[in-house]
């Protein structure tokens, strides 16, 4: 399994929440709700089976709440909540429309698709940048309008818009590994 790779610039107080309750996620969590992001507790997952009633057969990305894109929260107590309550819970977040994801599977070809619309179109501004447990990658960036879902822009290419669930450090994938920060920085806005 990965090492746990905290976010850098962890502030001092969600710092002294992981010192004190020895908890990296919800330290990620207030990290990541400190940025403007609605978090939500994602079921834990433990060697590859997700602790929801479906086990095995869940990829672990989804909310043990119900109505989650209604209850996420940036609110520091309502997330310190939820992490007693699911001290193992994964990080996730609501995405907002105008910050989205550019989320590449290489398991499904998208770094040669991603490689190819690079060569076309230039290389992305430095951004916020995670990578996930299966290997993939997530791009982070701003729009100046609400970016819809979007599966399948190329092969292994998901563009990740309003609504959407997206996973974030340092939460469990069920290959064992973890989310992690490929680069840390604010999001940038998207290419024209």
């Amino acid at each position: 399994m990965a090492e746990v790779q905290y976010p850098r610039g962890v502030s001092s107080r969600s710092r002294s929440d992981y010192d004190n309750q020895s908890n990296p996620n919800l330290a990620a969590a207030l990290h990541y709700a400190e940025r403007g992001f609605r978090i939500v507790p994602l079921w834990p997952m433990h060697n590859g089976r997700c602790e929801c009633a479906k086990g095995a057969s869940c990829a672990g990305k989804h909310s043990p709440l119900k109505g989650w894109q209604r209850l996420a929260s940036s609110d520091p107590r309502e997330l310190r909540r939820w992490w007693a309550k699911w001290p193992s819970a994964g990080v996730g977040a609501v995405l907002d429309g105008e910050t989205f994801v550019l989320d590449i599977d290489p398991r499904n070809t998208g770094d040669e698709s991603f490689a190819a619309l690079v060569r076309e179109h230039g290389e992305l501004p430095a951004t916020l940048t995670h990578r996930s447990g299966g290997g993939g990658l997530h791009y982070f960036l701003r729009a100046p309008f609400v970016v819809p879902n979007a599966d399948g822009v190329v092969a292994g290419v998901d563009v990740l818009g309003r609504g959407h669930l997206v996973v974030l450090p340092p939460s469990n994938h069920r290959s064992g590994e973890r989310y992690s920060v490929e680069r840390e920085s604010e999001i940038a806005a998207a290419p024209a």
